[in-house]
């Protein structure tokens, strides 16, 4: 049986998470760009009922429908950056390792106990999604939650036929909530790193 050094190993381990770092760049990316696209894609349907006329809870749906798909989209991408966050840190370490930078390899084997064979992360759910935000879901939320208000205040002639699609939002927003908050991939250690 062959067995590898700590320094062969910890080569072919640093270029395996390389490649994992590298997938959820890309990953993270290819979500925000999804969200951009489907938003955009979504206001141009949106400006043509408007200029249709069509009935303003058919553009409710529409909006209710887009916020739902980009709030699926927004809770995937704070949990693609906080894989993004594990192998950066990981990578990290690794590379004070070989700089001889203050880390040793009993504390770097430690850490990688810690962060790469259990579902965790280094940072807080709060942490990634101020983040994400931050990266542009904010402008998407804030103006398709203005469109709603502009067809609840001054579109929609009876208010009844707000009850499902409203319901539908507040039930969809609250369930990526609460999986997201219960997903075990964005928990963080009980002993936090020093």
């Amino acid at each position: 049986m062959l067995f590898l050094s700590d320094s062969q190993w910890l080569r072919d381990y640093y270029a395996r998470i390389i490649e994992e770092y590298k997938f959820s760049m890309e990953r993270k990316d290819r979500i925000t760009d999804w969200s951009i696209g489907i938003f955009f894609a979504s206001l141009v349907a949106y400006v043509e009922l408007l200029r249709e006329q069509a009935p303003s809870i058919w553009r409710i749906y529409l909006i209710v429908g887009v916020l739902c798909f980009v709030d699926r989209l927004f809770f995937n991408s704070c949990l693609a950056y906080a894989y993004l966050k594990k192998w950066r840190y990981l990578l990290d370490l690794i590379e004070k390792y070989w700089k001889q930078d203050s880390v040793t390899l009993e504390f770097m084997k430690k850490e990688i106990e810690r962060y790469h064979y259990t579902p965790r992360t280094t940072e807080t759910r709060t942490y990634f999604i101020k983040s994400q935000l931050e990266a542009g879901f904010l402008l998407l939320f804030l103006f398709s939650f203005f469109l709603l208000s502009f067809e609840i205040c001054f579109r929609i002639q009876d208010l009844n036929e707000l009850i499902i699609p409203l319901l539908i939002l507040i039930g969809y927003f609250a369930y990526e909530t609460i999986v997201f908050i219960k997903h075990k991939a964005l928990g963080m250690p009980r002993m936090m790193k020093e």
